[in-house]
């Protein structure tokens, strides 16, 4: 009667450490970052391959265009030189 009776098989547990806690948050969250990203890459590789090469040469010089618009760099020299001129 004087004996305390323990929970389970009289195994304490220690408290969770926040170091181990931040560890599996961490794991847990690079996890769903990796299947989100997977996501992202399938749905993108199944739209460029529904799409005709027409559009896909289409598309190609626009994200190019669109590049060297963001790197503020202009057209190459010769297409600059020799392009027609608007009179103005």
């Amino acid at each position: 009667m004087g004996q305390e009776k323990n929970e389970g098989d009289g195994k304490k547990k220690p408290p969770v450490d926040s170091k181990e806690l931040r560890k599996k948050e961490k794991k847990k969250w690079k996890e769903e970052r990796k299947r989100s990203k997977a996501e992202k890459k399938a749905i993108k590789k199944h739209h460029k391959r529904i799409q005709t090469k027409k559009t896909n040469k289409r598309m190609k010089k626009n994200k190019r265009k669109a590049q060297r618009n963001n790197d503020h760099k202009g057209e190459f020299f010769l297409k600059r030189w020799f392009s027609k001129k608007k009179k103005t």
